[in-house]
């Protein structure tokens, strides 16, 4: 008597996390890279490739309309669209629902961080390139009069020598260069 454990069932990860997506956009969770108290990182396939999904769950009986940093995306990522060799990527899709808020950009396989620190190190050539690119990007934002924006090296994404920063609404601009070495 009073000894039966209840039977609860467990959404699956793609259930909890991508439930609200539509089916066009054809996703496939691989892993969850993060689980932050506010937002939810996953990693999910597409046809076209790897896609970084951030996922915020609003809480329960309290209405939270994004609207207003939905306009600053789009403004965001139609001031980046016609520049030539952008080194800035912003967010491609937003959705919203009832439940959640989802980003989507590109996969990057490591970020300017991660590169930083792994084996082959950076000759001084390579860090003064990276560097020169990062100043670029700061000066497109500039160009476009996006000023308030949060820099830091993990966002910064780097691959073939080529470096993008992965541009979120921020308060300020912080660069924090701590882990280059010059």
């Amino acid at each position: 008597m009073g000894n039966k454990i209840a039977r609860t069932t467990q959404a699956s990860a793609t259930e909890y996390y991508l439930h609200d997506l539509p089916s066009t956009y054809n996703l496939v969770l691989l892993d969850v890279v993060s689980r932050g108290r506010f937002l939810k990182f996953v990693l999910c396939k597409h046809d076209e490739g790897l896609l970084l999904v951030k996922v915020y769950f609003k809480r329960a009986g309290e209405p939270l309309d994004l609207k207003e940093h939905e306009r600053r995306l789009e403004r965001i990522r139609r001031a980046f669209q016609g520049l030539e060799g952008s080194h800035v990527l912003p967010f491609q899709i937003w959705f919203q629902t009832d439940k959640a808020a989802y980003l989507l950009r590109q996969y990057f396989y490591s970020n300017l961080h991660d590169r930083l620190g792994t084996r082959p190190f950076l000759s001084q050539i390579e860090k003064k390139w990276l560097a020169f690119q990062l100043i670029h990007a700061v000066e497109q934002s500039h160009s476009v009069f996006l000023l308030n924006f949060s820099w830091k090296v993990s966002p910064s994404l780097s691959f073939h020598n080529f470096s993008l920063i992965s541009v979120a609404i921020g308060v300020k601009l912080e660069v924090d260069m701590s882990g280059i070495n010059f």
